[in-house]
């Protein structure tokens, strides 16, 4: 399945990139010129890419929903409590963590696309224009300009991966928390805890399951967060 899923988002890739090159060649010649030459490098490079790493994960979380569902239909039988505890942590940290993050990612990938496409130019026109960069002595200009865009680059790329990163630990803290909420629930019910340790160590299995699966939504939320400016900027 990730295979299909890794294949299907690369050649979407190749699709947008042959789509895009041929929608700029056909542009009227004034239409073309009122942007500058980094901007379509910057959507053929960094966007497209972007646009299919966004379609991955979409797909992606369609497979770890289907898990998660599969896995919540069995323990419905089980312990009606457990997925009742199961989507109240689930969803409340994911409402939560998209609240807190969710102004700070899209902030962040537009610095990441306009700190990009400025490097881009940077390195176009010191390049084509060397020669007269020389004569005037102009270098460092450049070299400044670049080095700026490179290192708000750099911190919005930190912060992304970071937030990414995140829900990974989060998940797993959620799923100490409802392993803990249902021992304290039969022991609050007087149930007998030695009858109880088969079903315990289903929803512990369960539960290593569902973590990576959760993180991995909780962290997909944050790819399509960061990417919206970007698919945005390739749509226009």
């Amino acid at each position: 399945v990730q295979r299909h899923i890794f294949r299907f988002g690369a050649g979407q890739a190749v699709r947008m990139r042959a789509k895009l090159t041929s929608t700029v060649l056909q542009m009227p010649y004034e239409v073309f010129t009122s942007r500058n030459s980094s901007e379509y490098v910057q959507s053929l490079v960094s966007y497209v890419s972007l646009f299919s790493s966004s379609i991955i994960v979409l797909l992606r979380l369609f497979a770890e929903g289907t898990i998660i569902l599969g896995i919540g239909s069995i323990l419905i039988m089980v312990s009606g409590i457990s997925v009742v505890l199961l989507i109240a942590i689930g969803l409340g940290s994911f409402f939560v963590y998209d609240r807190i993050t969710r102004s700070r990612l899209r902030e962040a990938g537009h610095t990441q696309n306009e700190s990009g496409r400025l490097m881009i130019q940077g390195v176009q026109e010191s390049v084509s224009g060397l020669k007269e960069l020389r004569v005037l002595g102009y270098e460092g200009y450049f070299l400044r300009k670049i080095d700026q865009a490179s290192r708000q680059a750099a911190r919005a790329s930190v912060f992304l991966s970071l937030m990414g990163t995140i829900p990974r630990y989060i998940m797993e803290v959620a799923v100490i928390f409802l392993i803990v909420g249902m021992f304290g629930i039969f022991v609050l019910q007087g149930v007998d805890l030695e009858s109880m340790y088969p079903m315990i160590g289903m929803l512990g299995v369960a539960a290593i399951r569902l973590g990576p699966a959760s993180g991995m939504i909780l962290g997909a939320a944050v790819t399509i967060r960061a990417s919206r400016p970007a698919i945005t900027s390739l749509r226009q």
